[in-house]
Parts: C-alpha cells; sequence; structure tokens
C-alpha cells in the first residue's frame, strides 16, 4: 500500500508574508510576532524557515510556530508537527508531531488531518488504528483532500479500519484520479479501469 507524508509547509496567510518577493517588512513581522500576534508567529517561523529577510534557522522557526501553535493557530500547529515529524529544529518526536496535528485536524486543518490518518494507519506516535485512520482521511477526503481519497480508497480495497469494498475503493480512486492523483490512476488500472 503506498502512503506518503505530507511535507508540506503551509502559509499562514497572515500580515509578513503578503509582502515576501516584495518589500518584506521583517521588523515589522518580529515586532507583532514578540506582542503575541498569532498570525505574525506564523508568518516569522515561515520566513526563519525559508530564510526570507532572515537567516535560515530552523530551530527559530520551530520557535515561532510553537508559540502559534500554543495560541491555538492551527497553521502553527501543523507547522509545529512537521518541525517534530521531520525532525527539523527541534528533537523528532512523532508523538509531539500526532499531538499538533490533532490539535489542527479539531479545527479543520486538511493537511493535519491527512498526516493524523497516517501517523494512525503506521503507529507513528500513536497507537496503530486503521480504522481511526480511515476516519481522518474520510473526514479530510469529503472536504476534496485528493491524497486522503486516495488512501481512504486503499482503505476499502484492502478492508483495513472499514469493511472491505471494492465498490468504494474504485469511487475513492476515481475521485482522486479527477483530480490528478497518479497513485490512484495506477490503483485503477491495476483493477483493470483504464484511465
Amino acid at each position: 500500500m503506498k502512503i506518503k507524508i505530507l511535507t508540506t509547509i503551509l502559509l499562514c496567510l497572515g500580515i509578513g508574508l503578503s509582502a515576501v518577493g516584495q518589500n518584506l517588512d521583517i521588523n515589522g513581522v518580529k515586532t507583532l510576532a514578540q506582542q503575541g500576534d498569532s498570525e505574525a508567529q506564523c508568518d516569522l517561523g515561515l520566513c526563519y524557515y525559508n530564510g526570507e529577510g532572515v537567516r535560515q534557522d530552523y530551530e527559530r522557526a520551530a520557535y515561532w510556530w510553537g508559540k502559534a501553535a500554543e495560541q491555538g493557530d492551527q497553521y502553527g500547529q501543523y507547522n509545529f508537527g512537521l518541525c517534530y515529524y521531520n525532525g527539523e529544529g527541534v528533537r523528532q518526536d512523532y508523538e509531539r508531531a500526532a499531538h499538533w496535528w490533532s490539535k489542527a485536524a479539531e479545527q479543520g486543518d486538511l493537511e493535519s488531518m491527512y498526516n493524523l490518518g497516517l501517523c494512525c494507519y503506521n503507529g507513528d506516535g500513536v497507537r496503530q488504528d486503521y480504522e481511526r485512520a480511515a476516519y481522518w482521511w474520510s473526514k479530510a477526503a469529503k472536504q476534496g483532500h485528493v491524497d486522503s481519497m486516495n488512501n481512504l480508497g486503499l482503505c476499502y480495497d484492502y478492508g483495513h479500519g472499514v469493511e472491505k469494498s471494492k465498490a468504494q475503493a474504485i469511487y475513492w480512486y476515481k475521485k482522486a484520479a479527477e483530480h490528478g492523483s497518479k497513485e490512484s490512476q495506477d490503483n485503477l488500472r491495476s483493477e483493470g479501469i483504464s484511465w
């Protein structure tokens, strides 16, 4: 079964990064972040992660995303989870990654739902639980998350966490394939369905 972790860093669409590539006021972003503005904290984390306007520094990125995460910012929680999962700026800790993704997923963050599903499926930082993985992927898939659609199809195909159903597997593979998922297109071809 092909299942991968999504390691994209999300943009926090706040005040600071609207100016990236133009006239980034890094001092203004730092001031707002230090004053407790969670969007600015998230933006500053992204600046440090990418080296935009500051020297690249994963530890500082994790620090600022952690500050935003602790305030309940779902993008900060997602990115802080990635830091823990990948060991970037912090010691690698799958349990803490799953913790932060769980908080963001509860707020509706699709990428966190997907990654939390992976943690549950693989037993990374949480007890392995196919049913819980299928739950998170179903929730994200129904909101249009393509990789979750594919993984939900795999759950139905193999009966992992859901009742085995070739019809449901094909349904979710088709939904994902319609959105360009190469994995789902391959899964359909392996079922004898040309795509």
